[in-house]
């Protein structure tokens, strides 16, 4: 998808990390998080129920993706957290670093793509990959961390879901009023 073997791994840790830093935690997973000041010392802390990231790759369009983080209400030292659902859009460069990034609060409970992942997990797609559309999703929430890759998804449940993910995309670049992530996400 991204890149192969060795190097897909160093790429998607880096996107993953610039990810984390860009919704305020120190790596993308669910559960609590300590925020800590340059000296390391403690500052802060949050709770995140679950995260989901897609990595898109259009072919001849451009690589990007979407971040979802569902942060749990939390108290820290005074300081309250409310319960908030973070959704994000992206763009990867050749150099497979973030170029651009946008996010925004949504709805708590407006995760339509959660919501519709009914996914047929052995018939994606019968044919070959070829030029189209590739997915990588990156879900992280209680006991589990698993991804999945899918290209060139045809069946009922596979659109239904590329539906969501593409209204959703579409949404947030629109928003950023970024012309990279327009382009990206049209």
């Amino acid at each position: 998808m991204i890149a192969n073997g060795i190097q897909e791994v160093y790429y998607i840790q880096r996107i993953e990390e610039s990810l984390a830093n860009s919704i305020g935690v120190p790596k993308l997973k669910s559960g609590p998080h300590i925020i800590r000041d340059d000296r390391g010392w403690r500052q802060d802390e949050k709770s995140i129920e679950y995260i989901w990231v897609i990595l898109v790759d259009r072919h001849f369009v451009g690589r990007g993706g979407l971040i979802t983080a569902k942060f749990n209400e939390h108290t820290f030292r005074g300081r309250s957290h409310p319960e908030e659902l973070v959704q994000g859009v992206f763009s990867i460069g050749a150099d497979h670093l973030i170029q651009e990034f946008y996010q925004e609060k949504a709805d708590r409970h407006a995760d339509q793509v959660i919501d519709c992942f009914q996914l047929d997990l052995f018939n994606a797609n019968k044919g070959i990959r070829l030029d189209g559309v590739s997915y990588r999703i990156h879900i992280m929430s209680n006991n589990i961390d698993t991804v999945v890759c899918v290209a060139n998804p045809v069946t009922q449940h596979w659109r239904k879901w590329e539906a969501e993910i593409q209204k959703l995309a579409t949404k947030l670049a629109a928003n950023s009023g970024s012309r990279e992530l327009i382009k990206l996400f049209n």
